[in-house]
């Protein structure tokens, strides 16, 4: 049914979804000080751009199922998707996370270099 690179491609986005949520929910530590004002808004906007770029993702995945399978609407949809600009959002995410601490900081700065190779590789993919 799937080929073995498919397979990977969804866990690896299965797994970027997992960390995602592991981040939001580490992100209030009762154990340390909290964060100034500041840090933790940039660091959740880095957080609200990972969520965006795996949201956009993941909706990119089922119209190429749907056009895959004959849906000839999803397969005009699939071209409404700019790669570069979720690269680049994905790329953003990393120094912003970087504001954080502990395991936050860390899954957060990881989200957006694997969303970055997801988006890269999906570009080149879809690349005419």
């Amino acid at each position: 049914m799937w080929t073995s690179d498919a397979v990977i491609f969804v866990v690896v986005v299965a797994a970027t979804c997992g960390s995602l949520l592991v981040a939001w929910w580490r992100l209030p530590n009762r154990n340390r000080l909290p964060l100034n004002r500041w840090r933790q808004l940039v660091l959740r906007i880095g957080l609200i751009g990972n969520a965006l770029s795996i949201a956009f993702l993941c909706s990119f995945l089922v119209l190429a199922l749907l056009a895959k399978h004959g849906d000839p609407r999803a397969s005009h949809l699939l071209w409404v998707f700019d790669f570069f600009l979720w690269m680049v959002v994905s790329f953003a995410t990393v120094p912003l996370g970087a504001f954080g601490r502990g395991v936050s900081r860390v899954l957060v700065m990881a989200n957006g270099v694997v969303l970055l190779c997801l988006w890269y590789v999906l570009g080149l993919a879809n690349s005419p």
